[in-house]
């Protein structure tokens, strides 16, 4: 009788341990409906998962929403990464707690306005199959900014293009006064052309997402006025007619009230066109000349150039606001790194994790770092501080498959050296002084050469 009892009482437990069902797991996914534009608002996404445990991770998918980017608020525990228009929370045990709770950034850009849409899924492993779950659609409108600075900018950009060969040279040139702080240069790129920098003027530059980016994380305050050039060439090596549309956002900018910088007027190349007209600058501080008269044709022969078979059209400057955040958010895209040592898997192409940064100021030309760790997964701060006793700052990028991390930036090889030396006593496998010139990861042996640095064992 009593062994009757148990099986039976061993049967309801099976039964019960069974109930679990997927339709079970109820998600939420809310945030504002409407927007402004370069605004950044708080979307909330809570997970009713019931009490199991294990690997999980939460896609947020925005090819229906591109031009935005969102940053991770709080994760529960979980690491965070953002590219290519996909966001990611990865978990390698959930929480243990019946509901997981996630907040995120979304920030919108001067560039874009309308409906936008924010899918995902949430995947997990479940007495060992993988199951995975619609997370309800985020739809919000991105309407223009209602009111604008009251009070003109102190800043003007102006941009021109030059037809060259078979590529064309992209000048802006910005008077900015006597003012430091971040700041970025953001141009759209037409279709189908790619571009490489010419003369960055101490800014870090990125040709990403259809967009030619120049990024100061302190612009000095002796520099008034600079000038940077990109060139662009079509894939199919075609010369086609084109516009470009772009902005100037600073951390001054925002003290002003343009929370999105100002536009940059917009530039047309008009094939086969002899027509070449140009925006004048004025109070460029770049030279100090007395005479008034003097001053404007020097200014007249740094903005044109004579060229044929080109036309610039450019129509008067505008003003677009956007979020202090939006700004400050393109100036972590400076943290850049790159080699191997040892498996931590992950789908990303490159990996910023937006809470491990470097506050080392970023040299533009051939800096060191030292590489602590190479893996093929995603580790956070939390793994880093229990497996090495690290709790320092940390970039990571992905480079052939291996996800790597580095710490520090250093104008002097003996400096990374010295740092390499002081990681000794958290036991990384094998550390080592890495190089860079402008952000590109080069030999050490070729940096050495470059700046003119001894090595040192």
């Amino acid at each position: 009788m009593i062994k009757s009892i148990l099986i039976l009482i061993n049967l309801s437990a099976i039964m019960l341990f069974s109930i679990f069902n997927i339709d079970d797991i109820s998600i939420t996914h809310k945030g504002n409906s409407t927007l402004v534009i370069g605004d950044t608002t708080e979307v909330k996404i809570t997970i009713n998962k019931m009490d199991f445990s294990g690997p999980g991770r939460l896609k947020l998918n925005l090819s229906e929403a591109e031009g935005i980017t969102i940053v991770e608020k709080e994760s529960d525990g979980a690491s965070f990464t953002f590219n290519n228009n996909e966001g990611l929370f990865i978990w390698y045990d959930l929480p243990n707690s019946k509901n997981i709770e996630i907040t995120y950034l979304v920030t919108t850009n001067s560039l874009l306005k309308g409906m936008q849409k924010i899918t995902g899924t949430f995947s997990f492993i479940n007495e060992n199959q993988r199951k995975q779950i619609k997370v309800p659609m985020y739809i919000f409108e991105v309407a223009k900014e209602q009111n604008l600075a009251s009070i003109p900018p102190s800043v003007k950009s102006v941009r021109s293009i030059e037809k060259v060969k078979d590529y064309y040279v992209v000048k802006i040139h910005t008077t900015k006064g006597k003012h430091k702080g971040f700041a970025r240069i953001k141009d759209k790129l037409p279709q189908n052309y790619l571009a490489e920098a010419i003369e960055t003027d101490g800014a870090v530059f990125k040709n990403i997402d259809g967009y030619a980016k120049f990024i100061w994380s302190d612009l000095p305050e002796e520099l008034e006025s600079f000038t940077v050039t990109y060139k662009i060439k079509h894939i199919n090596n075609i010369d086609t007619s084109f516009s470009i549309i772009g902005e100037y956002a600073s951390e001054h900018l925002i003290k002003e009230g343009y929370k999105s910088g100002i536009e940059i007027p917009i530039s047309h190349y008009l094939k086969d066109s002899e027509e070449f007209t140009y925006n004048k600058l004025e109070n460029d501080t770049t030279k100090l000349i007395i005479n008034e008269e003097n001053n404007q044709e020097e200014i007249t022969k740094e903005e044109t150039s004579s060229t044929e078979n080109n036309s610039i059209i450019q129509t008067p400057i505008e003003t677009i606001a956007i979020n202090e955040d939006s700004v400050e958010n393109a100036i972590e895209e400076i943290a850049v790194s790159e080699e191997e040592t040892k498996p931590l898997e992950t789908e990303e192409e490159e990996i910023l994790v937006d809470n491990i940064h470097n506050n080392d100021k970023v040299n533009t030309q051939i800096n060191y770092k030292v590489q602590i760790l190479a893996a093929h997964r995603i580790a956070g701060k939390e793994y880093f501080s229990r497996s090495f006793k690290f709790n320092g700052n940390f970039n990571l990028e992905n480079h052939e498959g291996w996800v790597k991390y580095t710490t520090g930036s250093f104008d002097k090889y003996k400096s990374a050296r010295d740092k390499r030396n002081n990681l000794s006593t958290h036991k990384f496998p094998g550390p080592f002084v890495t190089a860079y010139n402008n952000g590109e990861r080069i030999t050490v042996q070729e940096a050495l050469i470059v700046s003119k640095q001894s090595w040192i064992q």
